[in-house]
């Protein structure tokens, strides 16, 4: 979609986060995390604030050059 659209000058981005740790999926708990977190690259939950950070900077200017591919 991203290379289809560029010439309309529109930008297309996805995020597609991993284990994000919150209340409402049950991965906050401290029982799941030594069973999921080896597994993960990073090794440990991300946050919603991390996310959110990450959402909020493909929406500025600052990422006006940013475009995804297939």
């Amino acid at each position: 979609m991203a290379l289809e659209l560029v010439r309309h000058k529109i930008l297309v981005n996805a995020v597609a986060p991993g284990a994000i740790a919150t209340p409402m999926n049950g991965m906050d708990d401290s029982d799941v995390k030594p069973d999921a977190e080896p597994s993960i690259p990073l090794r440990r939950f991300g946050a919603t604030h991390e996310i959110a950070s990450l959402v909020a900077w493909l929406c500025s200017e600052g990422a006006n050059y940013t475009t995804g591919s297939r």
